[in-house]
């Protein structure tokens, strides 16, 4: 995301706003007047909709009961559709007898409240051409011209030698929204060209430009910053300028850098700190308009989702995947592509339904025979799922000529797919083809083409793996390990894990159990997320419980006991048993204590389920009250709360 929910546009209602209605010499009545100041000056939009409504009874022509209910389920409801209905209307009915070029005595005034308003409709429902028709009558009808908003909508269309036009003409106003809205547009501009120096250059600028100036600083600015340092592989700028965006929470932006400084954290390994980013993102949504919160709807479930998925709870993940796959986001406010976003979301989908049955594997290994059926169905039912969502995300790849965009790490909308997903292209393209794009992108000998190299050998490692290329993969493999940066602790661990397995392939086990250890102590869902297996010694006590569960998890997948390796010794002790998974140095990499209870045999399915969880989950022992919390659902009931406040404000 990209996911992109950076956070390249500003809010379009940043529209200068227009004159109150006691300046207009058109006469209105004085219940639409009533229904217009309930919305302006009021601020009572139910009330002001409901005015609205009663007016349109009596006199289906008004064009301000139009306005009014337009406005209010644009702005308060984030009902686009309906708002562009009604304002739609109102702009017809005003041109049906006046024309478009309302005379002075006309209501030429509320002609530029619609235009405006259905500017900011139009942009929120990439509805580009009509954008750029409207901003074409507004202009040409009334000034000063909306110069510095042309750029955006240029730039979605794809003609960035106009978009580029227009923002050097809105660069020489002295008006400091037509600035920092065209600078800003710029970096956009530049970073959709495949310029992120440039695009870094131009918005660190921008923020200097309005620390100078002591211009307000909103967080767009600081948000779009930080995600060109990212862009740019500076982990530390990117993180010091999201800081700075979350300390400056701004009502009605479509910046939210939280969801950044969650994939960061992500990618740097500090797990517990991406729980309380997602957390945050989610709280700092439901402060914004219902309209922006709809904005982001999907995105935000993205993100929770490919956070859960980290912390080990691909179930979780995939019940907020679900919902969420058939609502996308639109993408007026950033400058990604709706099929850019599809595709970043199929894969993680994609992964989160292969991890859930791995985890599916792993359970039905510690069950009874006669138990095994209903979860191999399940898992069954989940692969189809799995092929079907590989294939939506191959297509959209081909269909829209993205697949240097899906190899490259700091491609143009870059945060639409997430970063330690990106690896898996191999598994849903082939390994051939991305090897093929991996091997031409590699050849460049740019400053851009030495960044990416260290995440280009990652992902042709992984397809040579794939391919049964054990040498490759391993001298691949290597290449990377020594070349990525500290910070990405994530995707090192995900090279470690895999060239473990390669080396175990070319019989070199004891080099292969030292980069899988470091693959576990860095991330050890990498193990589960590549289905991989340790080689182990299980070691268990003359008791039952212990026997019974040496033989679970002699079954597990994750486990192949080969009599030396890894370690896994279990006993039972105080009616309690206990499992402990030590690395071949003697470093215990995780520990388990389950009581046995009544029910020895249950207790012992419930041991192995935990010594799975323990041993391949991120360090984040979460409740279902606290994925409630991550994903914001316990916020819900607080913010509606907040809205019905303000909605029915006395």
């Amino acid at each position: 995301m990209r996911m992109r929910f950076p956070l390249w546009a500003l809010w379009v209602s940043m529209i200068p706003a227009a004159s109150a209605a006691a300046q207009d010499k058109y006469p209105v009545s004085p219940s639409e007047l009533a229904a217009f100041e309930l919305l302006e000056k009021e601020s009572r939009p139910v009330k002001a909709r409901a005015e609205a409504e009663a007016v349109l009874r009596f006199v289906p022509e008004s064009f301000v009961a139009c306005y009014v209910i337009g406005r209010v389920y644009a702005r308060v409801e984030g009902s686009l559709p309906r708002a562009y209905y009604f304002l739609k209307k109102a702009q017809g009915i005003i041109e049906s007898r006046w024309g478009q070029s309302v005379p002075e005595d006309g209501p030429w005034m509320w002609q530029n409240r619609i235009l405006r308003e259905l500017i900011t409709v139009t942009a929120e429902m990439d509805r580009y051409e009509e954008e750029l028709a409207l901003l074409a009558l507004h202009d040409r009808e009334f000034t000063p011209p909306l110069t510095a908003f042309w750029g955006w909508p240029l730039m979605k269309l794809g003609r960035m030698e106009e978009a580029r036009s227009r923002i050097e003409e809105a660069l020489k106003s002295e008006d400091p929204d037509q600035i920092v809205r065209a600078t800003n547009t710029l970096g956009a501009v530049e970073s959709e060209l495949d310029h992120p120096e440039m695009a870094y250059g131009v918005l660190t600028r921008l923020v200097e430009t309005v620390r100078q100036k002591n211009w307000h600083m909103d967080t767009v600015y600081l948000g779009n910053a930080g995600e060109a340092a990212l862009s740019l592989l500076q982990f530390d700028e990117a993180e010091r300028l999201l800081v700075e965006a979350a300390r400056n929470f701004n009502y009605g932006t479509y910046a939210n850098p939280w969801l950044l400084l969650a994939m960061i954290f992500v990618r740097e390994g500090r797990i517990s700190e991406a729980v309380g980013a997602t957390r945050e993102m989610n709280a700092w949504s439901f402060r914004n308009p219902s309209s922006l919160q709809q904005q982001s709807w999907a995105m935000r479930h993205f993100l929770t989702a490919g956070v859960l998925l980290e912390c080990g709870y691909p179930g979780e993940a995939l019940d907020i995947l679900r919902r969420a796959r058939d609502r996308p986001d639109r993408r007026g406010g950033t400058s990604g592509h709706s099929d850019q976003s599809q595709a970043g979301f199929l894969i993680l989908y994609r992964q989160a339904l292969k991890e859930h049955r791995e985890q599916l594997a792993e359970a039905a290994s510690c069950l009874p025979w006669y138990r095994r059926p209903r979860v191999w169905l399940q898992s069954l039912s989940e692969g189809l799922e799995m092929w079907r969502a590989g294939r939506q995300a191959a297509a959209l790849i081909m269909k829209h000529d993205r697949l240097s965009w899906a190899v490259r790490i700091t491609a143009p909308d870059f945060l639409d797919v997430l970063e330690w997903t990106r690896i898996h292209w191999n598994e849903i393209l082939g390994p051939g083809v991305v090897g093929h794009e991996a091997g031409r992108l590699l050849s460049r000998s740019d400053p851009m083409g030495r960044r990416e190299e260290p995440y280009l050998l990652l992902t042709t490692g992984y397809g040579a793996l794939l391919r049964g290329k054990v040498d490759s993969a391993r001298d691949l493999l290597t290449r990377s390990l020594a070349a990525l940066p500290p910070a990405e602790v994530l995707l090192k661990a995900q090279g470690e894990a895999l060239l473990g397995r390669a080396l175990e392939e070319s019989g070199n086990l004891p080099e292969s159990l030292v980069h899988y250890q470091q693959a576990l102590q860095r991330e050890p869902g990498v193990i589960r997320a590549f289905g991989l297996s340790l080689p182990c010694h299980i070691a268990a006590g003359a008791d039952a419980a212990s026997r019974m569960a040496a033989g679970f998890l002699s079954n597990s997948p994750r486990f192949h006991d080969v009599g030396r390796g890894f370690r896994i010794d279990l006993s039972a002790s105080g009616n309690a048993l206990s499992g402990t998974l030590s690395a071949p140095d003697g470093t215990v990499l995780s520990r388990v204590r389950v009581p046995l209870g009544p029910d020895g045999p249950a207790a012992v399915q419930g041991f192995c389920r935990e010594f799975h969880r323990k041993a391949f989950a991120a360090g984040a022992d979460l409740s279902q009250m606290d994925i409630a919390s991550i994903e914001g659902s316990n916020l819900v009931g607080e913010a509606v709360r907040d809205q019905l406040r303000t909605l029915f404000r006395k």
